[in-house]
């Protein structure tokens, strides 16, 4: 995805239509982007909501972590 987003290339793969949107919302926004690849041990948060995405796809939190990341969160606090 990160290759796919950096690059000025075409895709017709299965992701295709999601780059595509993220770079258009990107050329629209005020807002510099960039993105970086970094290992899952660098970013266990993130890891862990991506599995459980279809389990909470209807939630939504404010202002305090869900109870799934907040182990993670503190540890990622920690390093």
């Amino acid at each position: 995805m990160i290759q796919k987003l950096q690059s000025n290339g075409r895709y017709r793969s299965l992701v295709a239509s999601v780059i595509q949107d993220i770079k258009q919302e990107m050329r629209l926004s005020s807002i510099d982007f960039s993105f970086i690849h970094v290992s899952r041990c660098c970013n266990v948060v993130a890891h862990v909501l991506a599995r459980s995405a279809g389990q909470y796809s209807d939630s939504v939190w404010f202002h305090e972590a869900p109870e799934l990341i907040r182990a993670s969160l503190c540890n990622d606090r920690l390093n």
